[in-house]
Parts: structure tokens; sequence; C-alpha cells
């Protein structure tokens, strides 16, 4: 391969793995967000009441 094939390899590996991380943190925001919730919904008796 080419010395420029590989550093455009080797960018996109760096950018995937940067998206990955990013994943993974919204992934646990999301997770944190339902707690919360599960969290206020079996604190709360009235809390699904009209």
């Amino acid at each position: 391969m080419k010395k420029e094939e590989i550093e455009r390899i080797e960018s996109i590996e760096r950018k995937l793995f940067e998206i990955e991380e990013r994943l993974s943190d919204i992934e646990n925001a999301i997770q944190n967000i339902l707690e919360f919730f599960q969290n206020v919904l079996s604190s709360d008796p009235n809390a699904t009441r009209n």
C-alpha cells in the first residue's frame, strides 16, 4: 500500500474510535436518564395517575 493510503486508513480508524467513544458516552447518559425516571416513578405512587 502507498503511504497516503495507510495514512488515510489510520485517520479513518482514529475517527471511528472517536465516534465509538462518543456513542458510549451517549449510551451512558441515556442509561442515567432512564434510571433517574425509574427512580422518580418508583418513589412517587401518583406519578402514573391522571
